[in-house]
């Protein structure tokens, strides 16, 4: 597993995305707009991404921040986390080739295992 990206829930997207591009620094590296959707990933000079997203509806669960895992084998994955007792949540598939899942840490900061792109 690698971390791919962490990811920010935000209530006010033009706000965050000033803070994060006018006083943090960090470049646009892609955006997507959807119905009732607005995500950012932004990124350092070395290639570290944040998401940033806006959404009407409750994408994810647990608070407003988190962070994406990659893996080769998404399946493999949660039966493994099941197998250790970790609750996993349902496995959602947004976009061909996008394929996650959701756990929550402890702390109930939300982790998103997602598959890796073939």
């Amino acid at each position: 597993m690698k971390i791919a990206w962490n990811t920010i829930l935000v209530d006010e997207m033009e706000t965050s995305f000033q803070f994060y591009v006018d006083v943090l620094g960090l470049q646009v590296a892609r955006e997507v707009t959807q119905e009732n959707l607005h995500l950012v990933f932004l990124k350092d000079e070395d290639g570290i991404c944040v998401e940033l997203i806006k959404s009407d509806s409750q994408i994810t669960k647990g608070n407003n921040v988190g962070f994406i895992l990659q893996v080769d084998d998404m399946h493999a994955k949660k039966k493994e986390l099941e197998h250790k007792g970790v609750e996993t949540g349902e496995l959602i598939s947004p976009a061909p080739g996008v394929n996650f899942f959701h756990v929550s840490d402890p702390n109930g900061v939300t982790i998103q295992i997602q598959e890796k792109a073939k």
